[in-house]
């Protein structure tokens, strides 16, 4: 049984820098995120599969969207991130 909370998940932000000589190199940021996990129910009219609601993050709305989310041995995908004024709601996939 898994508890209702609290959960721990890391956000995997991975990004291309070119440096001064134009070499790509990989920037790969882990976020660790404490909240609680809900997962939705099998409506197929939801755009999520699942909700991930903590504290509010210092991440732009867009900026997460399409990123990986990892919790409990499961990897998903991140379908949006909202910042409310009291809390942060992350919609995975």
């Amino acid at each position: 049984m898994l508890k209702r909370f609290p959960h721990t998940g890391t956000i995997i932000i991975n990004s291309e820098i070119s440096n001064e000589n134009g070499i790509p190199t990989i920037s790969k940021i882990e976020l660790l995120v404490k909240g609680r996990y809900e997962p939705s129910g099998q409506s197929k009219a939801l755009d999520y599969s699942a909700k991930w609601y903590c504290d509010k993050l210092d991440l732009t709305p867009y900026e997460a969207d399409g990123k990986s989310f990892k919790f409990n041995g499961k990897q998903f995908k991140i379908v949006q991130l909202f910042n409310y004024q009291s809390h942060c709601e992350i919609w995975l996939e």
